[in-house]
């Protein structure tokens, strides 16, 4: 699948969207926060916030898929929650979690949730992760 949204790295975001991305996660996260004790029973896993980057591998029509970072929001061990700025319209991803002194753990996830935040200029997905493959 082809994704319209023009592929951006956190490396790449202007002024404005570094500040507006901060504002967005601690917003993000006081809700989450408030509305934990809610869905805790529903979760399988327990949600750990985390301000890191989180890597990518977007797929491209006919060529290799780019790899780009985006701001992790929170991890568990079933998946995590990223902001990125744009809709990248897709049901699957490979997500890579960066591990301090190793190579990242890569896994093959399903796009659970893509909502844009606040009539923002990015939206926040939800990846559940179905398997990890390295």
């Amino acid at each position: 699948m082809q994704v319209e949204t023009p592929i951006q790295s956190v490396e790449q975001y202007s002024k404005r969207q570094q500040r507006l991305v901060g504002r967005l996660m601690d917003s993000l996260n006081k809700s989450e926060s408030r509305l934990s004790e809610h869905y805790s029973h529903k979760r399988n896993h327990q949600r750990q916030p985390c301000s890191n980057y989180v890597l990518l591998r977007i797929p491209q029509k006919n060529e290799s898929p780019v790899e780009v970072t985006a701001y992790m929001r929170d991890i568990s061990a079933g998946g995590t929650a990223f902001l990125y700025p744009g809709d990248l319209a897709l049901r699957s991803i490979i997500v890579g979690i960066p591990i301090p002194g190793k190579e990242p753990s890569w896994f093959e996830g399903e796009v659970v949730r893509c909502k844009q935040v606040m009539d923002e200029d990015f939206w926040d997905y939800g990846v559940r992760f179905r398997e990890r493959i390295a």
